[in-house]
């Protein structure tokens, strides 16, 4: 028997929901990379490390997880925690099939899951961090709503932008592993990012603490009534007041670590929410937005 393409495994995926649902997979704290090795995901150090410091561990977030999934698994709809950036290496198995909602679509994309699940957003109106809604790619098309999709390989990482909505299901057993970072643009999204308040693992973290860890005055960028200060008695030294994680959060899938610093201008380039980097070192953005959804590819060096 011939082996089904990927076009074809996507089309079957939607059509077995109609006798199914699909199921979360399985997870696990921890990483199985090498120590010391390039692209180590446990190892990544950005401004999210500064900011936090380096007593500050959040599973998940700060540290990667392990991923395992099979067919039908999947994530549904959702942003990463404090709208971080992402990256997600697949280290074994079947490919892992990825769509995202165009960043410069995000309002539109909220204001369709609101009209059409409004009993949700009445009860939490960050339901869609929830990562348990998933709605066909073609209805959201058919909304005007402009989005991607892209095959993740074995030995690929997987990028996802600072604030991207993403979903996606695995093609069949496989082992992935993932953790959150942030480059400096991130700081903006920061400062307004929401969290879901009805889980009590969501995460949230104090702004203004973070830009004196690392060496910014927050007047500078905060309104007067954003991330208050604990109260004065509370305080000894400037330079106690520490970021204040609110909560920790679940498994959460995702992405990096080629040099950060370089990456920043190729991630400002583009409203594109994805970028794949091949185990050659090569970024390759996605193509750019058609219908039909346009398939991510990877350059090989030459």
């Amino acid at each position: 028997m011939a082996k089904k393409n990927a076009k074809d495994v996507e089309k079957q995926f939607w059509k077995s929901l109609q006798n199914s649902s699909p199921v979360y997979g399985a997870d696990v704290a921890g990483s199985l990379f090498d120590k010391g090795i390039p692209w180590n995901l446990s190892e990544i150090k950005t401004i999210l490390n500064d900011g936090l410091g380096e007593g500050q561990k959040i599973p998940g977030v700060t540290n990667p997880y392990v991923y395992v999934g099979s067919w039908k698994t999947m994530f549904g709809w959702h942003k990463e925690d404090l709208d971080l950036y992402s990256i997600n290496y697949l280290h074994n198995g079947n490919p892992k099939f990825w769509y995202s909602i165009d960043l410069s679509d995000n309002e539109v994309f909220e204001e369709f899951m609101e009209k059409n699940y409004p009993e949700h957003h009445s009860r939490c109106s960050e339901f869609i961090r929830h990562k348990t809604t998933i709605v066909n790619p073609t209805v959201l098309l058919e909304n005007q709503i402009k989005m991607v999709k892209c095959l993740h390989n074995e030995n690929e990482f997987m990028v996802s932008r600072a604030a991207a909505y993403h979903s996606g299901f695995n093609f069949g057993f496989n082992i992935a592993e993932a953790v959150n970072f942030a480059l400096p643009d991130w700081l903006d999204v920061g400062n307004n990012v929401s969290y879901c308040r009805c889980i009590k693992d969501s995460v949230a973290i104090n702004m203004r603490a973070f830009y004196r860890k690392i060496g910014m005055n927050p007047e500078d960028y905060l309104e007067k009534d954003q991330f208050p200060d604990p109260k004065p008695s509370k305080i000894k030294k400037e330079k106690d007041v520490q970021p204040q994680v609110v909560a920790k959060l679940p498994p959460i899938f995702f992405f990096e670590k080629i040099s950060i610093e370089s990456r920043k201008s190729s991630f400002g380039e583009t409203s594109d929410p994805f970028f794949t980097q091949s185990s050659q070192g090569i970024l390759s953005p996605l193509l750019p937005h058609s219908q039909p959804l346009p398939q991510c590819t990877t350059k090989s060096s030459s």
